[in-house]
């Protein structure tokens, strides 16, 4: 169990407690039209769920995630983390790195090419711990299986594994810091079909065994019903419906939620890709 060596986790939360809120979150960049790229957005993720923030490119989806990790400008509105206030305008979000942790799409781009993936995340659980590389290193077998990984992935660059491979290491780099929530950008679009069910079955089990909560920002809505308990649909800018995934998957009520459903040709192969076993290629 992650949780066992090298430091615990926090206690456990209460069944079902709102873990992050984002209070009408409004976030907009300087210049001479003021654009503003989320307006008075709003909603929760609960504990041990799973909340995909779905949309068109351009529609705020990673501005709102960014935002929450102090990477874009607040202009009004709060984040809060576990009740605590952690951002608003003016100020930068301290002290999330053992509480939420953000894992990219292009997981090439956030790896050191020059180090070994053991060192990446000896490196990354040291600092969480605040211990040294050595007391660490002892955790990193433990990190690579948990992501269903072997040993011997340690002692490889990042250029010498498979995308799918990448980015099991960055999720297990963001759980070297024991981080209870995830913030994944749109984290299974790069991988061949494949290769995503094997990743999405990797997230939920880490969700089930972990109890994690994840913010899942995507376009794919098969990957958001596969993944998510709940939903958030942006229309460039601005929420336009929430709900259970299923229901608004299955129902939507708003006409952008509908034109984003016309847009997809099939949920059948994604439903059957997902049914597909742990192996990665």
């Amino acid at each position: 169990m992650l949780g066992g060596r090298g430091g615990a986790r926090a206690a456990p939360r209460p069944a079902g407690a709102v873990v992050l809120t984002v209070d009408e979150l409004t976030v907009a960049y300087p210049g001479t039209h003021g654009h503003v790229a989320v307006r008075s957005a709003s909603f929760e993720l609960r504990d041990g769920h799973a909340l995909g923030l779905v949309g068109e490119s351009g529609s705020g989806k990673s501005t709102i995630a960014k935002a929450i990790v102090g990477l874009a400008p607040i202009t009004s509105g709060e984040v809060r983390l576990d009740g605590e206030t952690v951002a608003r305008h003016g100020v930068r979000p301290r002290g999330l790195r053992d509480r939420v942790q953000y894992v990219y799409q292009d997981a090439s781009a956030s790896l050191n090419p020059r180090m070994r993936i053991g060192e990446t995340l000896a490196e990354t659980a040291a600092i969480a711990a605040g211990g040294t590389l050595r007391a660490q290193r002892g955790r990193v077998a433990e990190l690579l299986s948990v992501v269903g990984l072997s040993a011997a992935h340690a002692e490889r660059f990042p250029h010498e594994l498979s995308g799918g491979q990448r980015q099991r290491v960055a999720i297990a780099r963001a759980l070297a810091t024991r981080a209870r929530t995830l913030l994944l950008d749109e984290v299974t679009s790069a991988l061949d079909v494949s290769v995503q069910a094997t990743v999405l079955n990797l997230l939920n089990r880490l969700r089930r065994d972990l109890r994690l909560s994840l913010l899942v920002i995507s376009h794919d809505l098969a990957v958001v019903r596969l993944l998510c308990d709940d939903v958030v649909v942006l229309r460039p800018g601005e929420i336009c419906e929430t709900g259970p995934a299923e229901r608004v998957l299955r129902s939507p009520q708003h006409e952008y939620t509908r034109s984003l459903l016309a847009a997809v040709p099939t949920l059948t192969r994604a439903r059957a890709a997902a049914q597909a076993d742990e192996g990665d290629t």
